[in-house]
This record gives C-alpha cells, sequence and structure tokens, in this order.
C-alpha cells in the first residue's frame, strides 16, 4: 500500500516538473531561432529581440561570483574539519552558515544594493558585475562550504594517518592527500554553486542591472569612481537571463511573450546542464560507491613532493615501482572487507533449515 502511495507521489511530482518545462518550450517555440540566440540585444532593431548577452552576462557573473566564493568556503570547511576544536564557538559557526544558507535572496539583495551598490560607489561603480559577483559569492558560500566540509569528512583516516607517519605536517598532508581526496565532493559543491548563481534573480536585479550590448575589456576616465577610472566590465552594467525573463515581462506590451519563454527555457537548459556535470563528477568520483579516493597520478605527485622529504633521496629512488605509498592501505582494506563478506556468507548458508 505504502509503495504504491509513494511511487503515485512520485509520478505526480515528476509530472509537475515535465508539466512546467513543456509549458514553457511551447511558449518559446516561435522564439526560439539562432538569431535570437546569438544575437545582443544592442544589435536588434526592436528591446528584447536578442539574449546573447544576456547569456554570456550570466556566465561571467556565475564565474566571478564562484571565483570569489570557493577560496572563503574551501578554508572555512578546512579549519572547521580539520583544525577547529568542537565546541561552541565550531556549532556557532555551523550555526550561522546555516542561518546564511536559509536567508532569503531578496535579503542578500538588498544588502548587496545598500552596501555594494550605494555605500560603495566609487569601488563598485554601482550597478556592475563586481557588486552583483560579490552579492552572489555571499548567496552560494554556503553551499560549497557545506559540500566542501561534507566532501573533507569522507576522506579515510588511515590515509592521512599514512601521511604522518611518513614525516607530514598537517598542512602538507592536508594538501598533497586531503584535499586530492576530496577533489569530486570538493568539485560538486563548486558547481552546484555555479548552478545556484546562474538562477538567481533577486540578486542580480538588485545589484547588477542590466544592459542591452555585450561586456567589453577597456580603461575610461570616470571623475566619480576611484582613482578616477572605470574598468569594464568589473565596473559596468552586465545582463543576466534572470533579468531578461523579468525585462520581457515587464515590458509585455512592446516585447513578444514568446521571448520571455525562451529566455525562462534557456536558462533552464543551463541549469539542467550545470546540474548533470555535477552529478557526472560525483559519479566519476565514486570508489565502488564508497567515498573518494586519490587518483593514482595524484598520489605519484604527492610521493615523489613529500616522501622524499622524509628519507634519503637515494633510498625514495631506489624501488621505483612504488607510485602509490598509500595503495597498500586500501588494498588492505578491501580484502579486510572482502574477508568479512565470505565469513557472512558461510554463516548464512553453513546454517541448517
Amino acid at each position: 500500500m505504502m509503495k504504491g502511495l509513494c511511487f503515485g507521489i512520485a509520478i505526480v511530482a515528476s509530472l509537475v516538473l515535465f508539466l512546467i518545462i513543456g509549458t514553457i518550450f511551447i511558449g518559446a517555440i516561435p522564439s526560439l531561432t539562432p538569431y535570437f540566440l546569438l544575437t545582443p540585444e544592442s544589435a536588434t532593431p526592436k528591446i528584447g529581440m536578442g539574449i546573447l548577452n544576456a547569456i554570456v552576462g550570466t556566465i561571467i557573473l556565475s564565474l566571478t561570483a564562484t571565483l570569489f566564493a570557493t577560496p572563503v568556503a574551501l578554508g572555512t570547511a578546512i579549519h572547521l574539519q580539520r583544525y577547529a576544536h568542537q565546541g561552541r564557538i565550531t556549532r556557532a559557526v555551523r550555526f550561522f552558515i546555516e542561518i546564511l544558507s536559509g536567508t532569503p535572496s531578496i535579503v542578500i539583495g538588498m544588502f548587496g544594493f545598500l552596501v555594494f551598490v550605494y555605500y560603495m560607489k566609487a569601488v563598485t561603480g554601482g550597478y556592475s558585475l563586481l557588486s552583483g559577483s560579490v552579492a552572489l559569492a555571499i548567496l552560494i558560500m554556503p553551499v560549497i562550504e557545506r559540500a566542501a566540509e561534507d566532501a573533507i569528512a569522507t576522506v579515510h583516516k588511515e590515509l592521512e594517518e599514512g601521511s604522518y607517519a611518513l614525516g607530514a605536517t598537517k598542512w602538507q598532508t592536508i594538501r598533497g592527500v586531503t584535499i586530492p581526496a576530496a577533489l569530486p565532493g570538493l568539485s560538486t559543491g563548486t558547481i552546484l554553486g555555479f548552478g545556484r548563481a546562474a538562477e538567481e534573480s533577486a540578486v542580480v536585479i538588485l545589484t547588477a542591472g542590466y544592459t542591452q550590448y555585450m561586456p567589453e575589456l577597456a580603461i575610461k576616465s570616470h571623475p566619480g569612481l576611484l582613482f578616477g577610472v572605470k574598468i569594464y566590465p568589473v565596473q559596468d552594467l552586465v545582463a543576466s537571463l534572470p533579468y531578461a525573463v523579468y525585462h520581457a515581462y515587464e515590458n509585455s506590451n512592446v516585447i513578444p511573450l514568446s521571448n520571455g519563454f525562451a529566455a525562462a527555457f534557456v536558462l533552464i537548459c543551463v541549469v539542467l546542464v550545470i546540474n548533470l556535470a555535477a552529478r557526472t563528477v560525483i559519479h566519476l568520483g565514486m570508489n565502488r560507491g564508497k567515498g573518494f579516493s586519490i587518483p593514482c597520478g595524484l598520489t605519484r605527485h604527492i610521493s615523489m613532493l613529500r616522501v622524499d622529504r622524509v628519507v634519503e633521496p637515494a633510498v625514495a629512488s631506489q624501488d621505483d615501482t612504488v607510485s602509490c605509498p598509500f595503495r597498500e592501505l586500501e588494498q588492505e582494506e578491501g580484502e579486510r572487507l572482502m574477508a568479512k563478506g565470505k565469513e557472512k556468507t558461510q554463516g548464512k548458508w553453513g546454517q541448517g533449515p
């Protein structure tokens, strides 16, 4: 009974998703043309007739926001997992990160508008790529941090203990063992943060603004900014797909409704590709369905950089066949698991009816 009920709920949820995507796709068909997708709005005879500037702007905004957020998130995750004592301060930091991850995007957008667009206008240029990227970085930082912390927590303690036994310091172990072992999880968190930044609307509307033109690389004089210069596109307006959808519906009297549906469908496709990339990284990074492992090439690199600092160079180079110093630990663990499985199987079939 419950199995059928759960199956029915799953079917209904899937049908709702396909209904939403199908409705948007049907409405977008008249405008899904190469001209609409590959032409910036500034090069069209009417407003809202091209979204190339919005596509490029969305990619640039998401990429810069991810670049800003990833170092902070990774450093926080490493500190909480490997350096900080599990006390009140650590629990408080995690609690504040959870609060930040649950903060509505409109609140972060208003904060970004007041701080980056208004008070720091001389630095950011007001509505600009810099303002939007920093605000989005604040929004996606908790997503990347939680994924990074979970990935670091999955690293086998035996690998790190083996590194310490070879004489490596804590930072050398983190840099040479922990981070490479957690790399698939770290990559997944970064990709998901990129996707969250791409789909966000409130923050970019309030901080990045909108422009019909493609981003350009230039430095021009501007008396109102710091040092009297304006750096393009960092301190300039930038378009985005969420704003293009809003722009189309706000000006529906002059912009065809299908253009808004087309921009929305392109945004859905971008987010879908990003999520598929994240799932691909998870699939490739899993080791027999149990956590993450260090690739042999990375381990060889670790052994060359770390082990020869502990042992004599002549001794380290005697046996070139030992390319993965931590592979023996993994093999022993695998053999131990196989032995346990055989014992359970023999015990099960050895019992009488």
